[in-house]
């Protein structure tokens, strides 16, 4: 359970993120969503005690669901990414016009890093960098709400129902629904507990084509609009290079970094 989260009988109290929506505008936008049909947890600000309060949810976050399903094997992919996707479809088709949300700025925990970086392995980065921030600038999107950083830690399974809810709206903004699909499938692709055994062996560029193989599916059998190609691979290498950099903050491999640098740079290939 998040620090930032804590049960009250029936209600969850949390507080708010810095650096993302206030409190009341997480409210708000819960409140919205909840009434347009996205199974999103409405949300009450109580500026008190500076939390936001909503109903206790019991479930299973979607990352330890897919840890219990994969031992029956490669099989439980295809209804993982059905689950987890539903959501996320009916968040991409409200009308960006209902909600008073920010442009997303999909470099907002990207430029942190690389900045603290040594600049010798700064300089091995600048090359993918400068590339999407040429491509990511000319991509011309339409723009819908977005999570901001949609991936299965997002999605609570009801063990009661087996409803998919949407959480965390710290991040939501309008942007293009592709960088949400690249978000999850860059999470998916760097998380080895979730690729037991010889999947283990698998490369992270094989790993994300394959994880987003599997969402853009789908969210395509949910109704949701196809993705465009230069769009995911833009916002796929961007993905996968702040998963790199966040994961050698957090002490990893140190050849971790290059290896998911290797892998932003074969996706971010079919980038004009």
């Amino acid at each position: 359970m998040s620090a930032r989260l804590r049960r009250v009988g029936r209600l969850a109290r949390k507080r708010p993120r810095a650096g993302g929506l206030d409190g009341p505008a997480q409210a708000r936008l819960s409140c919205v969503l909840a009434a347009a049909g996205v199974p999103t947890p409405p949300m009450r600000w109580d500026a008190r005690a500076h939390e936001l309060e909503l109903a206790w949810l019991d479930g299973i976050d979607g990352r330890a669901w897919l840890r219990a399903a994969l031992t029956a094997g490669d099989a439980a992919w295809p209804e993982i990414a059905d689950t987890v996707v539903a959501p996320l479809v009916a968040l991409h088709a409200v009308a960006p016009t209902a909600l008073a949300l920010p442009e997303l700025d999909p470099w907002r925990r990207v430029r942190p890093r690389l900045a603290r970086l040594a600049p010798e392995r700064r300089a091995r980065i600048e090359p993918l960098v400068r590339r999407l921030e040429a491509s990511l600038g000319t991509t011309a999107d339409v723009p819908v709400p977005v999570h901001g950083d949609f991936h299965l830690g997002q999605v609570l399974i009801a063990s009661d129902t087996g409803r998919p809810w949407l959480l965390d709206l710290e991040d939501a903004a309008l942007g293009p629904l592709e960088s949400d699909l690249a978000n999850c499938a860059a999470h998916l692709a760097t998380r080895d507990d979730l690729h037991p055994g010889e999947a283990a062996r698998v490369a992270i560029h094989a790993r994300y084509e394959a994880a987003l193989d599997l969402l853009v599916a789908a969210y395509r059998r949910h109704g949701g609009r196809a993705p465009r190609p230069s769009s995911l691979a833009g916002h796929g290498a961007l993905a996968l290079l702040r998963r790199g950099l966040k994961l050698d903050e957090h002490g990893g491999q140190p050849d971790r970094l290059a290896e998911v640098v290797d892998a932003a740079t074969s996706v971010a290939g079919a980038t004009p």
